[in-house]
């Protein structure tokens, strides 16, 4: 028995005495002396110097630990600073055991401050391009590969513990003068084993602004796995958001074959402004969750999909094909409420307005001149529909709007539309199609009973207006521009309003206007009034090759009646309208003195001309003139009763309701006007005495400015 104890005995203390000297040999070795070889080496690869200004250490035991310190290797020579990449401590521990199998397990990688630097110069060049001095290999025959078409065989690779600590990571682009930055104050990453799942946190900033990850994948044995799903589990948190992906992607290289449920909560947009690098105007709050998958080739679709926005929301499905000639976007949405005021930012009251810029040059036109967007129309094709309980724009409110675009080789239509305004209903349709350079538009809209002082309460405008609006368009026109198109535009358009009645405050704050004056003539004496009942309210164009000719066009009050004619050039955006106002009858005789209107103002006929965007009012005096003389020819007769009975002798005498026709004809489109007894001559008559013309400035000048009298 004492034999068998030294015959093994013998020879373990031999193989540990040999372990011991092996061990001992290995702690006193000096391994500084890899430096050269190993910086030889790194420079004949890359052509670039790697330099270790520290020690080279190895730990021994079952998981030895190289560690390296202070680690330096060269930018390109042209690059912004003389190092593209150092590390103050480099630590990899690897166990030996596992490497008979041939796996790689890394028990702990370790790199701290990390300062790695990516740019280009302005030609482009990266500072990765290597200048490597290559020795062809020969070729060999190919083994057949022991493993599925297209699998993808990687070694065995198992990271138990990775850290890096006060990592930053640089781009800057030569072109463009942009940097971004990446700065990481911890990363960790773990797996307990090849087919553990791995976790990963991580602490830093981008752009100076927080960032955090919290995140656990399946094993990286799964990553080169096709066809078995790959799950991860991800929270990424910015200033004021949170970013969430759950799901599965069945193959990982390829990015194929992914199912994940997005969640995205943003409490404030503008916080973001520094990841974006750019001013993001939204406020209201962002909640966003959908169900992004890919279930075949080349097509994406977002289900379930979930998006509010301040008190606005969208819900519903999208789908986005990119297998065809051209991308294919589908989408069935939803809304309970849409309001486009959130998203357009308005100035704080208590600002101070901003320094003046020099003027530019005055806007001469108001239709747009810029080529129409007919390449964008083709390059995609669309089917969309929309339903919104509610639509709230700056000066437009919708209800139960109901819209089906579809988008077909550049041939856009839209129909039906359907919605309620102010209570009205509107129904219509339009198509543009692509037609040369330009495109071709059609659009038929019609709106029935808009209640437009029920919309304005609901936009919290003002509540000054009553009455209800019809409208009608049937237009077609074609072109490269919005201005061609109208140039070119046939058809007609129709509003009409049939009673309603006007706050006279609403009445004085339009007419201190010099381009909107001709309001004050609605009421010329409703300074003691509150409302100024409307009859009606009846216009009329219709249009040939560009030109709209208002064939009629009557504003009708309780106290004045306001005619016109005349037309709009839309190829030159003309104005050349006559508006003539006539007071009624009744209008306080008594208390005519009062009045602080001179009788040239009350009798003066107006011409709007100038354009679309440099609108001029002026006074017509030829159109002026004859009223005027039988206006005074009266008050000479019989004083202010005189005036009075005189002024409403015209079109808007009592024995004429122009209403009648006016809403009639600009429906219709049939103008013809009844003859009216009352205005059958226009001439004084024979030996009536006329005033000198100093007598008609005797009621004030409160419109002096308006008339330019």
């Amino acid at each position: 028995m004492k034999k068998l104890k030294w015959i093994l005995g013998v020879p373990a203390a031999i193989v540990a005495i040999a372990l011991v000297v092996i061990a001992l040999l290995l702690m006193s070795y000096d391994y500084n002396q890899f430096k050269a070889p190993v910086a030889e080496a790194v420079q004949k690869a890359t052509g670039r110097t790697l330099v270790i200004g520290g020690d080279i250490g190895l730990k021994l035991g079952l998981t030895p630990a190289l560690v390296v310190e202070d680690i330096r290797f060269q930018n390109a020579d042209w690059g912004s600073r003389p190092d593209l990449a150092s590390i103050r401590r480099f630590e990899v521990q690897v166990a030996i055991i596992p490497l008979l199998s041939k796996r790689i397990e890394i028990q702990r990688l370790i790199i701290v401050e990390p300062d790695i630097l990516i740019e280009t110069d302005a030609r482009g060049r990266s500072n990765l391009e290597f200048k490597a001095k290559t020795t062809p290999v020969p070729k060999t025959p190919a083994e057949k590969p022991d493993k599925k078409d297209g699998e993808v065989s990687l070694p065995g690779l198992v990271f138990n513990d990775l850290r890096i600590e006060k990592g930053q990571l640089t781009y800057r682009d030569g072109k463009s003068g942009k940097t971004y930055r990446i700065a990481l104050n911890r990363l960790d990453a773990s797996a307990q084993g090849p087919d553990s799942p791995l976790s990963l946190k991580l602490r830093g900033t981008y752009q100076e602004a927080p960032l955090g990850l919290d995140a656990t994948f399946g094993p990286l044995t799964g990553l080169t796995r096709k066809g078995t799903p790959w799950p991860l589990d991800l929270v990424l948190t910015a200033p004021d958001t949170e970013l969430r992906v759950k799901g599965t992607v069945a193959d990982v290289p390829g990015l194929k074959g992914f199912d994940l449920k997005i969640d995205l909560d943003c409490k404030k947009p503008s916080s973001l402004a520094r990841l974006a690098e750019a001013e993001i105007p939204l406020d209201p709050p962002i909640r966003f969750s959908g169900r992004v998958s890919d279930p075949a080739a080349g097509t994406y679709d977002i289900s379930a999909l979930s998006l509010a926005v301040g008190g606005s929301d969208l819900s519903g499905s999208l789908t986005v094909a990119l297998d065809g000639k051209r991308p294919v976007v589908t989408a069935d949405l939803t809304s309970k409420k849409i309001d486009v005021r959130e998203f357009i930012k308005e100035k704080a009251p208590e600002e101070k307005p901003a320094a003046k810029k020099p003027a530019g040059p005055p806007k001469e036109k108001v239709f747009p001149r810029d080529p129409l967007p007919v390449d964008a129309l083709k390059s995609a094709d669309a089917r969309v529909s929309l339903k919104a309980a509610s639509i709230l724009l700056p000066k437009t409110a919708l209800a139960d709007l109901d819209l089906r675009l579809a988008l077909k080789d550049g041939r856009m239509t839209m129909e039906p539309l359907t919605a309620l305004m102010g209570g009205g209903k509107i129904a219509g349709r339009t198509t543009l199609t692509p037609e040369g350079k330009g495109l071709a538009l059609a659009s038929v809209l019609k709106v029935e009973q808009f209640d437009v002082g029920k919309m304005l309460k609901e936009l919290a405008i003002f509540d000054l207006f009553e009455g209800k609006l019809d409208l009608s368009t049937n237009l077609k026109g074609s072109g490269d521009s919005v201005a061609a198109i109208m140039a070119s535009l046939d058809g007609h358009v129709s509003v009409t309003m049939d009673g309603g009645r006007i706050n006279n405050e609403l009445i004085k704050t339009l007419g201190s206007d010099l381009s909107t004056g001709l309001f004050r003539l609605l009421n010329p004496f409703g300074d003691k009034e509150d409302w100024t009942a409307i009859n009606c309210l009846a216009v009329r164009f219709d249009a040939r090759k560009g030109l709209a000719d208002a064939s009629v066009l009557v504003f009708d009050t309780s106290v004045m009646s306001v005619t016109g004619k005349g037309d709009i050039n839309l190829a030159t955006e003309g104005l050349d309208l006559s508006l003539k106002p006539s007071p009624k009858d009744g209008l306080g005789v008594s208390g005519l003195g009062k009045i602080n209107l001179s009788l040239g103002q009350l009798t003066s006929a107006f011409k709007l001309g100038g354009t679309l965007a440099k609108p001029k009012l002026a006074v017509d005096k030829t159109a002026a003139a004859l009223a005027a003389g039988k206006a005074l020819g009266g008050m000479a007769l019989f004083g202010p009763v005189g005036v009075a009975g005189a002024l409403v002798s015209g079109t808007a005498g009592k024995d004429e309701n122009p209403c009648v026709w006016a809403v009639k004809a600009a429906k219709d489109g049939k103008t013809s006007k009844p003859v009216s007894t009352a205005a059958k001559s226009e001439s004084p008559k024979p030996g009536t005495v006329q005033p000198p013309a100093s007598g008609a400035g005797i009621f004030g000048n409160t419109l002096q400015k308006l008339l330019g009298d």
